[in-house]
C-alpha cells in the first residue's frame, strides 16, 4: 500500500470514528512535541519493579497467555 493510500484510509478511520479517546491517542500519536502532554516518571520502586520483570522473562521464567489464562480458571474453579 503506497503512502497516499495509507493516508486516505487513516482520514476515512478518523472521519469515521466517535470514539474521543481514540482521536486524542492519535493527536499524541502524530504529534510528539505536544506541549500539553504530561509525561509519567517511574519511581525507582517502579524502575526496578520493571528490571526484575525484563530479568524473569530472560531466563524464561513468565507464563504464556494461555497457561495464565488456564492458572486462572483452576483458581476460579472454571
Amino acid at each position: 500500500m503506497s503512502n497516499a493510500e495509507l493516508k486516505e484510509k487513516l482520514i476515512d478511520k478518523v472521519r469515521l470514528t466517535t470514539d474521543a479517546f481514540l482521536l486524542r491517542e492519535a493527536i499524541l500519536l502524530l504529534d510528539p512535541e505536544n506541549e500539553n502532554v504530561d509525561i509519567y516518571k517511574l519511581n525507582e520502586k517502579e524502575r526496578e519493579a520493571i528490571i526484575k520483570g525484563i530479568k524473569e522473562i530472560e531466563v524464561g521464567n513468565y507464563l504464556t497467555n494461555d497457561q495464565a489464562n488456564k492458572e486462572i480458571e483452576e483458581w476460579l474453579n472454571v
